[in-house]
């Protein structure tokens, strides 16, 4: 126990004070501190390198190190690792020199029939016994510096391998947490940044509660290493529109989809035959994945199409499959997740795969089932809907509906040739515009951009901002969030179901200790504090904009339409129709709330776009 206290100790003193300089020098826009001692004061990095790399470049062709946190096995967590995995076969095969930096037990593997370097790294303070993820996990780490250091380990691994096997021609970074930042700050050549999701963009649409510093950290960080690449890419032009918006980036972005290994990712070689027809979910059983929209479906499938089966994998932390209620058990089967290596054997062995989500920037799990040459039932939401051609390779259907899910599911299930047209034309899509060999030169063409441009955005960064899509004006959904309490009762039914009518995504801040649940709508507990509860709901909204009601507000059809299209129309912060008042996400971020004393004090720095004095 003395250990991990001066373990803690130790982060303390000498990477947190480091972490906070560098946050605070993004934000003033000046430079930030040197990172050389601290590099030196890192261990878990591993430096006995093998004296050549796993495959030299071949002439004309490139030195490109891949720096994400997931990659398969020890870390494939999920889209991350799967997009990094094919990237860098893909390059490989094309005769570049690749090396990724990723988490794991620190050492050095090589990947590809032996001409991909791995290098995992588990970086902690220099005499510690424990790494700064095992610091996180035990709850004395916020997750915010975590990533920051760990990124200072990837940069040491980057000096390790240039030293040994010479200098690289570009980096290719991912965005989340902004696990980049410590390459894109002091690497000195040309970098591209992979849009993943932001974390600040996803931080909305989480139920849990995010900590003081997470919300205050990752975002600058995120923000600075987006403004710092030389080259932006994503996966779909839906992120590409959220990221820009919320971020405020006039940078362009490339569209680069997610790859595909179609030669694994294949049909299988019998037809699917037998009375059942099987459909598939893989991925987390979380209301992000539209789960509870499945299995609300899952009964009106089963009662007009019986011969359904429904296979769902994926972790279950919340316990959802418990809610599942079907008159036959035995038509549904929950199974923990699976590798990546067993994932083909699902999709292969299914008729449907179902993609729920509420939102997704570009869901691996359509592009490996189309694959597999199985039709998808997918949503709108996101960027399923690039991948998946409605009508064509699948069935596209707006999120949130159950109705309009299980009517999709059952259309395919009883109609055998439209899934084995769906599933021919499915396969052909993936190998035409997703194989991996076809990623990688999309990607080798950016790296090139990136290596020819040469120059990189500023490190200074101003708070982020979410913002109105005036490109796609359907988009800026509304956030309605109801203050609710213990005396108020069939008040907060009424105001939920009214603000649904609207269109508006509900969330309920509860006054008290456990939060009772109302359908289609998050819920929150909270203190009776209303400046604290403002500084960690309001900042944190993905919905461009937000109402707050009370229990009992009169929310009239039509008035949030209204103040949608005002508020695009004129660009304000914020706009009042018929006594109801509609803001800007963009003007509660930068804001010091936890002082206010009411939600209308909050709402008045709100509007007006001004800090607390």
């Amino acid at each position: 126990m003395a250990s991990l206290a001066a373990d803690r100790e130790g982060v303390v003193r000498e990477f947190l004070d480091s972490y906070a300089s560098t946050v605070a020098a993004l934000l003033a826009g000046t430079p930030p501190p040197d990172p050389g001692p601290l590099l030196d004061r890192l261990d878990g990095i591993p430096t006995d390198l093998p004296a050549v790399p796993a495959q030299a470049a071949r002439p004309g062709c490139l030195n490109v190190a891949l720096v994400c946190r997931e990659y398969p096995p020890d870390t494939a967590f999920g889209g991350m690792a799967t997009f990094t995995v094919h990237l860098a076969h893909g390059l490989a095969d094309a005769g570049h020199r690749v090396a990724v930096i990723t988490a794991g037990e620190p050492g050095v593997g090589r990947d590809h029939d032996g001409r991909v370097d791995v290098v995992r790294i588990a970086p902690r303070a220099a005499g510690a016994s424990d790494s700064f993820e095992a610091l996180n996990r035990r709850g004395w780490l916020d997750y915010s510096p975590l990533v920051f250091f760990h990124s200072l380990g990837a940069l040491r691994a980057i000096r390790e391998l240039e030293s040994r096997h010479g200098p690289f021609d570009v980096l290719d970074l991912a965005d989340h947490c902004g696990e980049g930042i410590a390459p894109a700050l002091f690497w000195p050549g040309p970098t591209t940044v992979r849009l993943y999701s932001p974390w600040a963009l996803l931080a909305g649409m989480r139920d849990g509660q995010v900590s003081p510093g997470d919300a205050a950290g990752i975002p600058v960080l995120e923000s600075a290493l987006l403004r710092r690449a030389t080259v932006l890419t994503s996966p779909s032009v839906d992120l590409s529109a959220r990221v820009r918006t919320f971020f405020d980036l006039d940078a362009p972005i490339a569209i680069v989809p997610n790859p595909m290994d179609t030669e694994w990712f294949s049909p299988a070689p019998d037809e699917r035959a037998g009375p059942d027809v099987t459909c598939c979910f893989v991925g987390r059983l979380e209301e992000r994945k539209g789960i509870h929209d499945l299995l609300e479906c899952i009964p009106m499938v089963i009662e007009h199409a019986p011969q359904t089966r429904f296979e769902i994998i994926g972790s279950d932390p919340d316990g959802v499959a418990s809610t599942l209620r079907v008159p036959d058990p035995s038509r549904v089967r929950f199974r923990s997740p699976v590798p990546l290596t067993e994932v083909r054997a699902i999709y292969r062995s299914a008729d449907v795969a179902v993609v729920p989500s509420r939102y997704d920037n570009s869901p691996f799990t359509s592009v490996e089932a189309m694959a597999c040459g199985t039709p998808v039932v997918g949503t709108s939401a996101g960027g399923t809907a690039e991948y998946v051609v409605d009508g064509e390779t699948g069935v596209i259907v707006p999120p949130r509906d159950p109705e309009a899910l299980a009517q999709a599911i059952v259309r395919l299930v009883n109609d055998a040739p439209v899934r084995s047209r769906m599933g021919r034309a499915a396969r052909s899509r993936v190998v035409e515009t997703y194989d991996y060999r076809v990623i990688s030169r999309r990607m080798e063409a950016e790296y090139r951009a990136a290596i020819e441009n040469g120059e990189r955005g500023p490190a200074a960064v101003e708070p982020v901002r979410s913002d109105l899509n005036r490109l796609n004006p359907q988009r800026n959904q509304v956030e309605a969030i109801v203050l609710a309490g213990l005396e108020d009762g069939d008040l907060v039914v009424r105001t939920v179901e009214r603000a649904q009518d609207c269109g508006a995504r509900v969330t309920v801040v509860w006054d008290g200790p456990v939060p009772p649940s109302f359908p289609g709508a998050r819920t929150t507990g909270t203190s009776r504090h209303a400046g604290l509860d403002a500084a960690r709901l309001l900042p944190a909204l993905i919905s461009p904009c937000f109402v707050v009601l009370r229990a009992g507000d009169v929310v009239a059809p039509g008035i949030l339409e209204r103040a949608r299209r005002t508020l695009v129309e004129t660009g304000a912060s914020a706009v009042t129709v018929d006594g109801v008042r509609v803001a800007l996400s963009a003007a509660a971020r930068g804001l010091r709330l936890a002082d206010a004393a009411t939600w209308a004090d909050v709402l008045d720095r709100v509007a007006a776009r001004r800090p607390a004095t």
